[in-house]
């Protein structure tokens, strides 16, 4: 779906929030015309004890570690999120190799 102003289309500026200090936003990201989904479970525990989200990994069984946040930027909401919450997964240098353009 691509937005439009008048005859521009928008451009959005996507705050990305420190993944320990969420209430700080130090970057945002120019998007124009594709879309963005992070995935994080730091603010999503649903254990007693505070230590378990609900982004699991596959081999383990456990909730992630490996990444306090992903964000991905795709050509649809759909794909981004799905790739945001498979590479929350990955260990860090397979989630950097998975880098596509």
């Amino acid at each position: 779906m691509q937005l439009k102003f008048g005859w521009r289309r928008a451009l959005w500026r996507i705050g990305l929030a420190d993944p320990q200090r969420f209430w700080r936003v130090p970057g945002a990201l120019p998007v124009i015309d594709r879309a963005v989904a992070t995935c994080s479970g730091y603010d999503t525990l649903f254990d007693a004890n505070g230590v378990h989200h609900h982004l699991f990994d596959p081999h383990s069984g456990h909730s992630a570690e490996n990444h306090r946040s992903v964000t991905v930027l795709a050509s649809s909401t759909t794909v981004a999120d799905a790739l945001s919450t498979g590479i929350s997964a990955l260990p860090p240098e397979d989630a950097r190799a998975a880098q596509i353009s």
